[in-house]
């Protein structure tokens, strides 16, 4: 099941942005394991969407949506309806979909299991906004992923300037923002395979941002060209046994207290006094091969664990 964007010419002939290649990475390695793959997109017309579904008769569908109606903040929707209409599918269930996407209740949730977050406030309307309890603040749409609001300038250092970052958010995404406290310190990622029950936390990737901006904006995490140019990087992180073994600990409690499956990544900070601090938790990062994130599996194990994991799943 693919976004309602997706363009099957340009899958098939990969073209356009390497960002745009994911699906046909997965879609790829499925039929080279000699599974027989059908394509269908989401689209508004739920009926008409799952009866082209239901006449593949599928065992498995492989949920690689990331939005719906045109919006990130619905990613849930189709995942809810694949629930409701009773089919195995892959990845996060919809309150899974849903804790992850609100940035704030994500964090809400994980503070109040006793797990460090940034602090922060969330904005329906710029002039709503009080001063924070320290700066610099980082400014951002609250249900969006892939670094999608970031930029240089959403790093600001005065209530003014974050009114004014929230204020054009605000108007250029059609949603609520968060304006959370910026953690300094090392930037991690980790991907998370598995149930909830029973997650693999994988070595950490870590960003070094050279002389670019020192978070990961839309450019670097998108923009390959540009991250040579300021010599941004992310490489497997090393960490001291005893912090390895907390930064384990953290995103395993974050993966199951959010309700993840199959397979996840966690973005932490680790500060100079050995606070970690979750940032983000992303119940849908991208799947090809390389990735960092899942390197220590290989990607037609990935898919496949991916796919055998759900089909064993009751409906």
């Amino acid at each position: 099941l693919l976004d309602e964007s997706a363009d099957f010419e340009s899958i098939a002939m990969r073209k356009g942005h390497w960002s745009e290649w994911f699906d046909a990475h997965v879609i790829e390695t499925l039929r080279e394991a000699g599974h027989e793959v059908s394509l269908v997109q989401w689209r508004a017309d739920a009926e008409g969407m799952l009866a082209e579904v239901r006449a593949a008769r599928p065992r498995v569908v492989f949920n690689l949506t990331l939005s719906a109606l045109d919006d990130r903040g619905k990613d849930s929707y189709p995942a809810a309806l694949l629930e409701m209409a009773g089919l195995r599918y892959t990845g996060a269930t919809p309150r899974g979909l849903l804790l992850t996407t609100d940035k704030a209740l994500s964090k809400i949730i994980l503070s109040a299991h006793g797990i460090d977050v940034p602090h922060f406030q969330v904005l329906n309307c710029p002039s709503d906004a009080t001063a924070p309890q320290s700066y610099p603040v980082l400014v951002k749409a609250l249900n969006r992923g892939g670094s999608e609001s970031l930029s240089d300038s959403s790093l600001v250092h005065n209530l003014s300037d974050m009114k004014r970052a929230a204020a054009g958010v605000i108007k250029e995404y059609r949603c609520p923002v968060i304006c959370e406290e910026f953690i300094d310190g090392r930037e991690l990622s980790v991907g998370i395979i598995g149930s909830k029950e029973r997650p693999r936390i994988l070595p950490p990737g870590e960003w070094h941002f050279g002389r670019g901006p020192q978070f990961v904006t839309h450019r670097v995490k998108w923009d390959l060209p540009y991250c040579e140019h300021y010599g941004i990087d992310f490489k497997s992180a090393t960490l001291a046994p005893a912090l390895a073994r907390r930064v384990n600990e953290v995103c395993r409690r974050a993966y199951t207290l959010l309700d993840l499956r199959d397979y996840g990544s966690i973005d932490l900070r680790i500060t100079t006094d050995g606070r970690i601090v979750v940032l983000e938790v992303n119940a849908n990062p991208g799947l090809f091969p390389g990735s960092l994130r899942f390197k220590p599996v290989p990607f037609p194990r990935l898919i496949e664990d991916i796919v055998q994991a759900a089909s064993r799943r009751p409906v």
